[in-house]
């Protein structure tokens, strides 16, 4: 279905907006599927969403989603929490998960947060890196690494209870070049 080229002079897209192109692309029937074949309308669902942007962008091309799971009302300075998305409350994890198993939602973006995977977090004192993945538990970012590595299980998690359902997910991490 796809062309056997790109056309001359149309760049090709990179970062979030690269995940949007190819998850729009893949919902209008274009690349290739393992697996199953995400049946019915395309419903999109946005967890770890710092802005909720990418929901925007989805929403704009035309597409259905549900409101983003976003900590903060305004996630620049932090403020005003939404205790309904918050990720480390076991009972808003219970709830997305089950939303996950039987929600309208069939079309996952993840982005849980990898920030101390960042190089300069190394500078900084943390401790976890690609041979230390959980990080050691010390240090001065020890209680991010811990808050970041129970956020990545519970991504996890919530990625094999998409894949029972049969349902398709996107899993990206922000941080290009990670140590």
């Amino acid at each position: 279905n796809r062309p056997a080229k790109r056309r001359a002079g149309i760049k090709r897209p990179t970062g979030w907006m690269a995940s949007l192109v190819s998850m729009f692309a893949w919902s209008q029937g274009y690349g290739h599927k393992v697996g199953h074949v995400l049946t019915g309308t395309p419903v999109l669902q946005q967890v770890f969403a710092l802005t909720g942007g990418f929901t925007r962008a989805w929403r704009a091309t035309g597409g259905e989603a549900e409101n983003p799971l976003q900590l903060f009302e305004d996630p620049w300075v932090q403020h005003s929490v939404r205790l309904d998305s918050d990720l480390l409350n076991p009972v808003v994890q219970h709830r997305v998960r089950e939303e996950a198993r039987s929600g309208p939602a069939n079309l996952w973006y993840l982005v849980p947060p990898v920030t101390t995977f960042a190089p300069v977090q190394r500078v900084n004192g943390g401790t976890r890196s690609w041979d230390n993945l959980r990080g050691t538990g010390a240090g001065p970012l020890a209680a991010t690494e811990r808050t970041e590595n129970d956020l990545v299980d519970f991504a996890a998690r919530l990625g094999l209870d998409l894949i029972a359902a049969g349902k398709e997910f996107v899993l990206e991490s922000r941080w290009a070049n990670q140590t």
